[in-house]
C-alpha cells in the first residue's frame, strides 16, 4: 500500500513508477503482441497497454468466436437445404452450449498473453495516463504543420 503524500493526490507508488521505453504497443493484439515480442528479443525496453482484456479483438470477440458461431448456422443451413436429400431428422442450435464452447478457448486467452509480459492491470492511473498521452502524441502528429 502507498501513501500519499503530494498535494496533487499522486502517491509515492505513482512517482517510481516512471520508466522509459523503446517502445510502446498499445493493444494486445496479434500484431501488437508480435511487435512487442520481436522489440523485447532484440534487447528493447517494451511496455504494452491495453485497457480491455489481453488477446485482442480477433481472439477474444472477432474471428476466431466468429467462426465458431458462423459455423454452426452454417451446419443448420446445410441441413435444411439437404434434407429430403439424403439427410433426415432436425437439427437446432443449442446456444447455451455452443457460447459453453466459444468460451473454452477464448476465456484462457488474456492469461496466456499476461504471462509474458509484466502486469499492468486496465484501467489503473498509469495505463491509462499512458494511453492519454499515447493518444495526444498520435494527434499532434496527424496535425498539419503550419
Amino acid at each position: 500500500m502507498s501513501r500519499r503524500n503530494r498535494s496533487d493526490g499522486k502517491t509515492a507508488q505513482h512517482q517510481q513508477m516512471k520508466k522509459e521505453f523503446d517502445l510502446i504497443v498499445i493493444g494486445t493484439g496479434a500484431a501488437g503482441s508480435n511487435a512487442a515480442q520481436e522489440c523485447r528479443k532484440a534487447g528493447w525496453e517494451v511496455a504494452i497497454i491495453d485497457s480491455r482484456p489481453f488477446g485482442g479483438t480477433c481472439a477474444l470477440r472477432g474471428c476466431d468466436p466468429k467462426k465458431v458461431l458462423v459455423g454452426a448456422a452454417e451446419l443448420i443451413s446445410w441441413h435444411n437445404r439437404m434434407h429430403g436429400k439424403g439427410l433426415t431428422g432436425s437439427a437446432e442450435i443449442d446456444w447455451t452450449s455452443l457460447m459453453r464452447f466459444k468460451r473454452t478457448f477464448t476465456e484462457p486467452v488474456p492469461e496466456n498473453k499476461e504471462k509474458n509480459y509484466t502486469k499492468v492491470v486496465a484501467g489503473e492511473p498509469p495505463a491509462r495516463q499512458a494511453i492519454a498521452a499515447m493518444r495526444a502524441s498520435l494527434e499532434a502528429a496527424r496535425r498539419p504543420k503550419p
